[in-house]
């Protein structure tokens, strides 16, 4: 048999924990997810599925007395995932070559965590249960290895508790999905860091000011450099480039970021950048943050206001999210390799220090 007809005896896959059951079905939220679609194609051999019946019930029991009956019970909750099928032995199309078996498994759970960020990119629920691989059986049931054990304290920004995954965010995974494999694995580093520090900030969910860091580091990652004379970072460069990329007037909650049922404060970037960089200072810096952060000033929630804090934080992640998704669609991702190449690009649109301060646009004074 030719090894390109060899059965997909392997599986690595990712669950989507949340999927949005809109109002004609019976449920409450404005998107819905169609069932009808599934199984759905991402990529060759990657497809989102319905796997409730592919795990036998007591597929995890043998876990209960190690990890307790909470995780064993977000286990067998899995239902819809993305998964990908490959068989135990095939070519490498780049080298021509066999590779080991820890060298595959290597790859898949690559492929799989990779189009989970570019999903979280597009549509970040809340995730309790992450990634797992094994072996299919011959009547076409999984078969556990590897997983990663479901997480308790597991959260996301507020407005993120309520989102779910719709049928409009599958499709432009379908979209996304290519053109972020391909950015992560070519040297496009400013990309990839920023995405990496999106991720890692995304799973910080005991410090709300760690996973704010690493997101504003994410966007400094992107939007600056170090050295040139400061010409290329600091917090009014970062901020104008972030303006000029996704729009300054474009709103942190446009439809989809809040419920129907939730007010929209329609802040803008504009309206919200400067004050995003100096609580990064303030943080980076070791200063005791002023009350103004932690006073309930920010949007409407359920008839009562959040903190300034957490509407930053919701704030970053939608300009984080959209920056990233932007290079993508925009095919800007050669401007966002490394050092030279951003520093040339914003060179040429006029986004250094000098210019901004040159064309009298300045800082924003930072709450006290």
């Amino acid at each position: 048999m030719d090894l390109e007809e060899l059965p997909l005896t392997k599986f690595a896959l990712y669950p989507i924990e949340n999927v949005a059951v809109g109002q004609h079905r019976g449920g409450w939220e404005d998107g819905d997810f169609d069932p009808a679609l599934v199984p759905f194609e991402i990529v060759d051999r990657v497809f989102i599925e319905d796997v409730a019946s592919r795990f036998l019930s007591d597929e995890f029991d043998v876990h209960e007395n190690g990890l307790g009956s909470y995780a064993t019970e977000e286990l067998k909750r899995i239902k819809y995932a993305i998964v990908h099928r490959y068989p135990q032995v095939e070519i490498d199309r780049t080298t021509n070559e066999l590779p080991l078996d820890v060298e595959q498994m290597k790859r898949a759970e690559r492929l799989i965590r990779e189009i989970s960020v570019c999903l979280r990119l597009i549509r970040p629920t809340l995730q309790r249960v992450y990634y797992c691989e094994g072996q299919i059986r011959n009547d076409g049931t999984f078969t556990h290895g590897k997983f990663d054990v479901p997480n308790p304290l597991a959260d996301v920004p507020i407005h993120q508790r309520l989102f779910s995954v719709r049928t409009e965010d599958i499709q432009a995974l379908k979209m996304y999905t290519p053109l972020f494999l391909n950015a992560m694995d070519k040297p496009f580093w400013k990309f990839r860091m920023a995405a990496q520090l999106f991720d890692a900030g995304h799973w910080q969910s005991t410090d709300k000011k760690v996973r704010f860091l690493l997101w504003v580091s994410a966007l400094d990652a992107l939007f600056t450099t170090q050295g040139s004379g400061s010409l290329h970072s600091g917090k009014l460069v970062a901020g104008e480039r972030i303006k000029h990329l996704i729009g300054g007037k474009i709103q942190i909650y446009p439809p989809g970021e809040l419920t129907s049922l939730q007010k929209n404060p329609g802040i803008t970037v504009s309206d919200i950048i400067g004050e995003i960089y100096c609580l990064r200072n303030h943080i980076a810096h070791g200063d005791k943050l002023p009350d103004y952060y932690w006073a309930l000033t920010g949007r409407l929630n359920d008839n009562e206001n959040i903190s300034k804090f957490d509407e930053l934080i919701e704030a970053v992640s939608f300009i984080l999210r959209r920056s990233l998704l932007t290079i993508l669609k925009d095919g800007l991702l050669p401007h966002f390799a490394d050092k030279a190449s951003s520093e040339s690009y914003y060179g040429g649109l006029h986004l250094t220090k000098k210019d901004l301060k040159a064309n009298g646009i300045v800082e924003i004074s930072c709450p006290s």
